[in-house]
Order: C-alpha cells, then structure tokens, then sequence
C-alpha cells in the first residue's frame, strides 16, 4: 500500500538535496447529490488526525482496477448509494510535497440507495447536507478535509 523511498535531487540552482517520499497508489473520492439538493458526506474516525472527520466518500484504487471502477465501489461501500452518472471533475495530487497519491475526484447523480457495505475496521455514519449549507461548514471549520473541501469548491462553483 505504501513504499517509503528518498531521493537525491539536483535543483537548478546546483544544489543537492534528498527528499522523502511516499509512494502510494492513487486514490478517489465522490461528491454526490441526491434529488433534493444534498450532498452525501460521511463521518468518518481518522487515526492519524485522532477525530471524526465530515469528509465525501473516497478510498484507494485497487491493482487493476480503473478510477471509475474505485469511485462506483467507494461511494457504495461508504454510503450504501450506486449513481446512474458519475462524471469526473477534476485530478489533482493529494499531497504533492511527499507523496505520489493522485486523486480522480468525481460528481455522482441520479442515485438509488441499495445496502452500506462498509469493511469490518470502517465505522461510517452517512451525513445528507444541502450542498448551500456546505459553504458554511467548509467556512466555519467543519469540515476540514482536504479532498472534500477542493471538489466540493470546484462543484459549488460550477453551480454558479
């Protein structure tokens, strides 16, 4: 899931220096909308960060699997919901400064709600917020995640 390497690097300036980096497979995260004008967030317990995080459904794109393939699964697995569309909106590095983990991030529509298929070490509360309240909760701190508050912008502006 992840290799951890360092590199020598020569920047133009003639100087060398080494730089960590992660190596990790790419990843996706979904923002979708129900018919009411909701977006489907999930309260999700982050170790690393030691709190519930408000974030979109995302998850690890498996070996041999394609980005539309992982979101399809993620945004079931997490929320219990499959979209007749998904429409890719952006791609963008998740952390550039130390890792290689790219990101596909789509919007999903036009969704059924079938069964939440969350995995054993996965405690997910699924969260419907009107995509105008949003814009608040990214403001106020609230939501805090990185993912979700880049894609949730981008769609927030395309619906200007």
């Amino acid at each position: 899931m992840l290799n951890l390497r360092i590199d020598k690097v020569w920047l133009p300036n003639e100087h060398t220096v080494t730089r960590e980096i992660a190596e990790a497979r790419n990843s996706v995260c979904v923002a979708a909308l129900d018919a009411f004008g909701n977006v489907i967030l999930v309260r999700h317990y982050r170790q690393p960060v030691g709190e519930f995080l408000l974030e979109l459904p995302a998850g690890g794109i498996e070996p041999n699997e394609q980005p539309l393939d992982a979101a399809n699964r993620e945004l079931e697995e997490e929320t219990g919901f499959i979209a007749k569309y998904m429409t890719l909106e952006s791609f963008f590095w998740a952390t550039p400064g130390i890792s290689t983990d790219g990101m596909y991030a789509y919007s999903a529509k036009d969704l059924e709600l079938h069964e939440q298929l969350t995995q054993d070490d996965e405690n997910i509360d699924v969260v419907h917020v009107n995509l105008d309240k949003v814009r608040l909760l990214i403001s106020a701190g609230k939501i805090r995640d990185g993912k979700t508050i880049a894609l949730l912008n981008l769609i927030l502006i395309k619906s200007i």
